[in-house]
């Protein structure tokens, strides 16, 4: 977090308890957000047909939201022109409006709180959002409440209301960020989650928490999403959105998935190549023995055999296509470069010492896997300054990528002033290898 805190209101406003109102002859409970307030601002649920009445101060909204500026101006709405009769009406009949019965108080009504649609915020979350926009700060925390999920709902109505600037402080210092804080120490040491960490790569976003973005993003690489399996995506067709969280705005989301796509294409062409050079007519072993041909027969038998035992390869007859393509890998990333790395050493006999896919396949996999480490994430400060150049998706493959054992491995510091990124570091040498149609991994080829 900043080291220097936004001055922030330290209004206090006591816990109001509701207060029961009659709404067309039915009892309904009101929140008073302000107890002067001069509008009730009605939030309904089409799909549940719920609703929650909340006492606001129309000045207050206005004044730090565009949205509620332009929808209570008497002349650019119906709900801001309605409004308007309203106050003239209630100052004739009371004199004045803030005397007036909070029943008599012209109400606008909220369908849409923005990309929340699994679930309904709760009003605790609505009034504490509509008190900070009354430049109240946020009331202690329940314990029950979860941090994360209350801080993505706030950021959620912030940026649906166009109020990031006035909430996002109060998630970055004060009560809600100490809460999050110990929330964030705490899940260093949990199992993924993917929801949380969704949750606080949103969080990140919004508030411009640089290393949270590369942090979570990370994780969602590695590990994977159950929204990226394509059962999941057919179960979703038709069905409505889901929260921000599990769609990220900004084509995050489909720049997450293909980033691991493009990984997961990397690791597979290894195993593709030297497959293909242990079938092809080209003698692979360069001993010049005449066990060789021999040599070369093992190592294929050797490498097929554990390719199939890890689970990384399946053998399939070709004069049939049943039409099932396999899905890709859904496991962790870390976990299948550890997979890789337990290939067995085996050798024809003690002449072929230095043969095999082992000795092979382990400066590719520690070259990767150093790149992996390194741009397995999202640089938030790429991705907020220089999309177009940063992304993967942004610009055509390169076709082929050519390794070399002596391939750089030091610092990715930018030293041309031609290619300097707002990060100043080169992303392009990981792009470049991720990306590439084709692979050739012979260290000589």
């Amino acid at each position: 977090m900043p080291a220097e805190p936004p001055e922030i209101s330290n209004l206090q406003l006591e816990d109001e308890p509701t207060r029961v109102i009659y709404c067309n002859g039915h009892a309904v409970l009101l929140t008073p957000v302000s107890k002067d307030g001069d509008i009730v601002i009605e939030v309904r649920d089409p799909s549940t047909l719920q609703f929650s009445f909340f006492q606001v101060d129309s000045q207050c909204l206005s004044r730090v939201s565009p949205y509620f500026e332009t929808l209570f101006h008497p002349t650019k709405f119906h709900e801001g022109a309605t409004l308007s009769e309203a106050r003239l009406h209630l100052h004739e009949s009371h004199k004045n409006s803030e005397r007036a019965a909070v029943e008599s108080l012209p109400r606008v009504t909220l369908e849409e709180l923005g990309h929340l649609t699994s679930t309904r915020p709760s009003d605790r979350v609505v009034a504490d959002f509509l008190r900070l926009l009354h430049g109240y700060d946020l009331p202690d925390l329940p314990k029950e409440i979860s941090a994360l999920k209350y801080a993505a709902t706030l950021l959620i109505l912030a940026d649906r209301f166009q109020t990031i600037s006035t909430v996002a402080p109060h998630v970055q210092h004060g009560k809600l960020a100490q809460a999050l804080d110990r929330k964030l120490k705490a899940s260093k040491t949990l199992q993924f989650n993917e929801e949380r960490e969704r949750q606080k790569l949103l969080i990140g976003l919004m508030i411009g928490h640089f290393p949270l973005v590369q942090r979570s993003s990370k994780a969602l690489i590695i590990n994977g999403s159950t929204m990226w399996d394509p059962e999941e995506e057919e179960e979703q067709d038709g069905e409505e959105d889901v929260d921000m969280w599990w769609d990220l705005p900004n084509g995050l989301e489909t720049e997450l998935r293909y980033r691991r796509e493009c990984i997961l294409r990397t690791l597979n062409s290894i195993q593709t190549y030297f497959l293909k050079q242990f079938t092809s007519k080209q003698r692979q072993c360069r001993l010049g023995y005449d066990s060789s041909a021999q040599c070369d027969s093992f190592q294929l038998g050797e490498m097929v055999r554990f390719f199939v035992r890890i689970g990384t390869l399946r053998l399939q007859g070709n004069i049939y296509d049943h039409g099932e393509g396999a899905d890709a890998h859904p496991g962790n990333l870390d976990r299948l470069l550890e997979s890789l790395r337990q290939c067995p050493s085996y050798q024809i006999d003690r002449n072929h010492s230095h043969c095999g896919l082992r000795t092979l396949i382990l400066p590719i996999l520690s070259y990767l896997e150093l790149w992996i480490s390194l741009e397995a994430q999202i640089c938030a400060r790429c991705w907020k300054d220089d999309r177009a150049n940063y992304s993967w998706l942004s610009a055509p493959p390169s076709r082929t990528y050519k390794f070399q054992v002596s391939a750089p491995r030091g610092s990715r510091k930018n030293k041309s002033a031609t290619s300097r990124t707002p990060c100043g570091t080169d992303h392009g040498v990981a792009k470049h290898i991720f990306t590439a149609e084709t692979h050739e991994w012979k260290p000589d080829a």
